[in-house]
């Protein structure tokens, strides 16, 4: 449209004709000149808004793998404490077993004795 209005501006031998057109021309590039500064904003803004969200999900990366270590840390710890549980029950069991087979073996030496 720029181009166009250029072309009959140059064009034109009216003088009336030429001054308006001149007025749209000079309107034109005002607003091509407002647009391209409008654009240029947003385009920094959205550029800094990038920058934000790729600081943020840096962030969030960061606090995910704490979360992860921490989690696998407690899992390890549980599964330990409760290996160390099952170790302790196993050896009271086994102890429990072993006096139940010596007082088995020490009542049937007293009823041996006391046959005799």
């Amino acid at each position: 449209m720029e181009t166009a209005t250029r072309h009959f501006y140059e064009k034109s031998t009216d003088p009336d004709v030429s001054y308006k057109l001149n007025d749209v021309y000079s309107a034109l590039l005002k607003e091509n000149q407002t647009t391209q500064i409008v654009l240029s904003t947003m385009l920094v803004n959205l550029d800094r808004k990038v920058d934000t969200l790729t600081e943020e999900v840096a962030a969030l990366s960061s606090t995910t793998k704490s979360i992860e270590t921490r989690l696998d840390s407690e899992l390890t710890r549980s599964t330990d404490d409760k290996r160390s549980s099952l170790d302790i029950i196993e050896k009271i069991n086994t102890r429990f077993y072993w006096s139940i087979i010596i007082a088995i073996g020490l009542a049937g030496l007293v009823l041996s004795v006391l046959k005799h």
